[in-house]
């Protein structure tokens, strides 16, 4: 088949316009100098390029980045190879990165089709340098008699296959969602098998219309797949897409780094394209779930990945390869640059669950910026209409949901005062849970998460809420107290106040510290009363009134018993 004509300059915002190459040279050089400095088995390294030395900074991001790569592939596959003997791999945008070569010595392969795609400037180079005999004893010492090359052709550039594992290098602008099916397609990829796909800084350089078109292909194509994205986060693009300058970033959100690295990027040309429109966790969130279609994702900062998926032991051998002092210029980069894991699976399903688990555990999930799900759609909606998602709480919702909470709850106050003056110390009361979210339910500094408080949007709109912390009154620590949950009357009977219960549920049963849960709720929401019933609580002894003989402010009580989850 014949190269496809790419289109015109005029229609065209994907990667072949856009001058990355340089960025993969660099990154390759900086690899090879942290190489040089920890004695990694990147062997393979030296085939790419000759010595360099680069600044620490760089060196110990290199390093933590390799190594989650390498965590993220060895926790899918412990999952896959549960359910299946083969899966894929397929690295976007994967420069000189050497993880296959470092699976197959460690012997960690198993039976995979792993596939690497890039722009031509970068398969060329890496094909050359595969084809010659000398660079394949390096690549692979343990199988030097096992190695079987495929012809090249107009749609595989380099193909190889040894031991039960197959490797194949692709060209393709990552723009061109059609041409990339055709390719895959061609180097043997079975969409339906489960697979792990890697993208390293590649949606951040996409225009924003066509990051979003190969996020969504990815997951309507890849039914069994798992993403994992790492790219730039937190930063502020103007309404036309440029990057703005040093001074005016600065006023508008005092982060000098941020506009600075986009100068940078913007100066070797290479601008971050995708910064225009996603700029926080739940931008980016709405973006895989309600955009790319993606069902379920985990966001966390580059700190938050230092911080849970490294042992005590590697953080203090990493501390003392070579003199470090640069801890603020360190913790700043990473909290510009965030790892985006999304999939195809439900939190409901545990299997499914399990290589998120894996990745981060239970005990470090405090770390994550932002969890998140997409709901089923109902059976009377379309593919047009918006998706809603249930996802944690961030800072800027403070204010939708303080007045979501009120107006939910003044609905059922009938002209009570009493319930009046119960909402005011909710929201103005300095001790009022609702004054502060974050501060009233955030996790605890260590161990496992044991509260939260989640949002329901729709359309980028907050329409309901729900918030699980511990008892305050409980002579038994082990009963969770839900509270606060709020729907949108027109957002109501959707089933979204029953997916917001479950997901305090599933924090709650899962963080081994509650055996119950325990609400109350205002005797007028009959509603809501009807719906904890269905959920399987139980209601208890009637509580007297509060302050009035309305009975708009009798409460009523409910407490269910949790079955824990015995998960990672």
């Amino acid at each position: 088949m014949a190269m496809a004509t790419p289109p015109a300059p005029s229609e065209w915002r994907g990667t072949s316009d856009h001058n990355v190459t340089e960025t993969a040279f660099d990154a390759v050089k900086c690899k090879l100098s942290t190489a040089a400095i920890i004695c990694v088995t990147w062997r393979s390294l030296a085939a790419w390029s000759s010595s360099w030395r680069n600044v620490r900074v760089l060196l110990k991001g290199i390093l933590v980045r390799a190594s989650l790569r390498a965590l993220l592939t060895i926790c899918c596959l412990a999952d896959a190879k549960t359910a299946t003997s083969r899966v894929n791999i397929v690295s976007l945008g994967a420069g000189f990165d050497t993880l296959f070569f470092r699976l197959l010595q460690q012997q960690q392969t198993g039976n995979i089709v792993y596939t690497e795609v890039d722009c031509a400037a970068i398969v060329d180079a890496k094909a050359s340098l595969l084809s010659a005999p000398e660079t394949r004893q390096r690549l692979f010492p343990s199988h030097p008699d096992d190695v079987s090359v495929a012809a090249s052709s107009t749609e595989v550039a380099w193909q190889c296959r040894v031991s039960s594992a197959t490797y194949s290098l692709l060209e393709c602008d990552l723009g061109d969602v059609r041409r990339l099916d055709e390719l895959l397609t061609a180097a043997g990829v079975d969409k339906t098998l489960p697979t792990l796909i890697l993208a390293e800084c590649v949606v951040s350089y996409l225009a924003p219309e066509k990051g979003t078109e190969l996020l969504q292909w990815l997951a309507e194509a890849f039914p069994c797949g798992s993403i994992a994205l790492y790219d730039p986060i937190g930063l502020q693009a103007n309404s036309s897409g440029e990057e703005e300058d040093v001074a005016t970033a600065g006023k508008k959100e005092a982060d000098a780094f941020g506009a600075t690295l986009q100068r940078y990027f913007a100066v070797k040309g290479c601008t971050l394209r995708g910064a225009r429109g996603f700029r926080t966790a739940a931008d980016h969130a709405r973006r895989l779930l309600a955009l790319g279609r993606w069902r379920r994702c985990r966001i966390l900062d580059m700190n938050g990945v230092f911080a849970a998926c490294t042992s005590i032991d590697e953080r203090k051998r990493l501390a003392t390869l070579e003199p470090f002092d640069e801890f603020a210029d360190w913790a700043l980069c990473n909290a510009h640059y965030a790892l985006y894991l999304a999939d195809n699976g439900s939190d409901s399903d545990v299997g499914s669950a399990q290589w998120m688990t894996r990745f981060v555990p239970r005990g470090q999930q405090r770390h994550l910026l932002l969890t998140a799900s997409a709901l089923p759609r109902r059976h009377d909606e379309t593919a047009s209409s918006p998706v809603a998602i249930v996802r944690s709480f961030q800072h800027e919702d403070l204010e939708a949901v303080r007045s979501l909470f009120e107006s939910s709850h003044l609905e059922f106050a009938q002209g009570s005062r009493a319930v009046r003056q119960f909402v005011v110390n909710r929201l103005r009361n300095p001790t009022g849970d609702m004054a502060d979210v974050a501060q009233s339910f955030q996790p605890q500094r260590c161990g496992p998460e044991s509260s939260g408080f989640w949002v329901a949007e729709v359309a980028g709109q907050v329409v309901g809420c729900v918030g699980l912390k511990p008892l305050a009154v409980a002579t038994d620590r082990s009963v969770a107290e839900l509270c606060r949950l709020s729907v949108a009357p027109a957002f109501r009977r959707r089933g979204l106040a029953s997916v917001l219960v479950g997901t305090a549920e599933s924090l709650a049963a899962s963080c081994g510290m509650y055996g119950a849960i325990r609400l109350e709720t205002i005797g007028a929401m009959e509603g809501a009363q009807q719906l904890y019933r269905s959920l399987g609580y139980q209601q208890q002894e009637a509580e007297g009134e509060q302050g009035s003989s309305s009975r708009s402010f009798t409460l009523v009580r409910f407490q269910k018993t949790l079955k824990v989850a015995h998960l990672l």
